[in-house]
């Protein structure tokens, strides 16, 4: 207000200049700069597509963490001469392997924002479920909503909040009782193809905490096509 920051609650008078920094390139130094070896897939002015690895956190769960992804992009921002601000747009869950995309200033954030919430923006996952999916494409509407009897899991609830899941099948293994899988969301709940399938009694392979088996130990396809990911399926 009048060239100087206030907060929310002051009060304005007749004639007050109000200006919105949505540009401004203040840098972000509540996230500390780690070099992680973080792979950059695209990246320009405004935004920037990064390789989340699996085991790492989207951002920092906790003050003076600094192994996350987000600690990870600080540093190549770090190194490259930046000192934009840098925001997530969406998340993937720890164990989760994938294309998280952020926003560099606060105005292309708040329309990034609004595309994911609007679906102009389209998120495609593979998922290495347990069982024989006999039907070649489906949906699962099934309310999804905290487990009380668990600090982290999630449950099918009928009062809890909408989640649609499509998937089709890509692939199935016989021999390894597995079946492989492309996931679009309708909604973005946390663990939502994890409970969802596991609501199927189809649990990720691996996935533990969903009734998935332990001794599958499942490594991200980097090459080759996608119906051929289950060849990457190893026991420990």
């Amino acid at each position: 207000m009048n060239g100087n920051y206030i907060t929310w609650s002051t009060l304005l008078n007749e004639g007050d200049t109000i200006s919105i920094p949505l540009l401004d390139h203040t840098e972000n130094e509540t996230v500390q700069a780690t070099d992680l070896g973080i792979t950059i897939l695209y990246e320009d002015d405004v935004l920037l597509i990064a390789n989340k690895p699996a085991g790492m956190d989207t951002h920092p769960s906790q003050p003076g963490e600094a192994h996350s992804l987000l600690n990870g992009i600080a540093h190549h921002l770090q190194i490259t001469g930046q000192t934009c601000m840098i925001k997530h747009i969406h998340r993937l869950d720890k164990d989760t392997t994938g294309a998280v995309l952020f926003a560099k200033n606060r105005l292309i954030g708040s329309m990034l924002d609004k595309m994911l919430e609007e679906r102009e923006i389209k998120r495609t996952y593979l998922a290495l479920v347990e069982g024989n999916i006999k039907k070649d494409e489906g949906e699962i509407k099934e309310k999804i909503g905290r487990d009380r009897h668990h600090a982290t899991r999630r449950r099918v609830s009928p009062t809890g909040q909408t989640a649609v899941t499509h998937y089709r099948v890509l692939n199935r293994d016989s021999k390894k009782n597995l079946t492989l899988v492309s996931c679009t969301l309708e909604s973005g709940r946390t663990h939502q193809i994890r409970v969802h399938f596991s609501h199927l009694n189809h649990p990720l392979a691996g996935d533990t905490l969903y009734g998935g088996k332990r001794h599958f130990h499942v490594k991200p396809c980097m090459q080759g096509k996608s119906n051929s990911s289950t060849r990457f399926l190893k026991k420990k």
